[in-house]
């Protein structure tokens, strides 16, 4: 919760330890079936007496089609979030869970791809591509998919929260909060006795 991640984020000060503070991200629900823990999946499509949302369109020239490990380079470069870890991570889902790439002429213009906890990640759309229907596309794919998958967004991001609603998806009552702390073993240690405390 809020509370709690404010509370792990004034010990990690007290502690010296260096972290960015906490964000609030919603978390939004699809699928037709349950997703694997912690959430349950209630997307409308699961409702027969609602028909399946079709497919959206693309432009003349855009396919849809997955990620290669060539794209990798282009997806770290682009993802805000990119850490020394990111290129062996992405790697990982590409290699093992489904991914959604969309390509103008061969050139790689939108992603997405499926994290190991079932969550959409890193759905991404170049800024002179949006708004055609490219990221709808993306989630669209991943979600046929993968049924049961989830995702998380920013509570102060207002374009994606309102695509995913496109999509049908359904927000939770779950929240999350990320706090990224700069990586050593003392910030390891600091963060795994936190977030194991009998009272958290």
């Amino acid at each position: 919760s809020p509370l709690v991640a404010a509370a792990i984020s004034e010990e990690l000060s007290t502690r010296g330890i260096p972290h960015k503070p906490p964000r609030e991200w919603l978390t939004f629900e699809s699928g037709r079936k349950a997703a694997p823990a912690p959430l349950q999946a209630c997307h409308e499509e699961g409702d027969p007496s609602r028909p399946p949302s079709p497919p959206p369109v693309l432009p003349p020239g855009y396919t849809l089609g997955a990620l290669s490990p060539e794209d990798v380079p282009t997806v770290v470069t682009s993802w805000p979030l990119a850490s020394p870890g990111s290129r062996n991570a992405i790697l990982e889902c590409i290699a093992h869970r489904p991914s959604a790439a969309v390509r103008v002429h061969s050139r790689l213009i939108g992603w997405a791809l499926l994290r190991h906890y079932h969550a959409i990640g890193m759905l991404h759309v170049l800024e002179s591509h949006r708004r055609r229907g490219v990221a709808s596309a993306l989630l669209h794919s991943i979600a046929r998919a993968a049924p049961g998958v989830w995702a998380s967004v920013d509570a102060s991001n207002q374009p994606s929260i309102a695509l995913l609603e496109r999509a049908r998806f359904k927000r939770s009552e779950h929240a999350l909060c990320w706090i990224r702390v700069d990586r050593s073993s003392e910030a390891d240690q600091s963060c795994k006795q936190l977030i194991n405390a009998p009272n958290s």
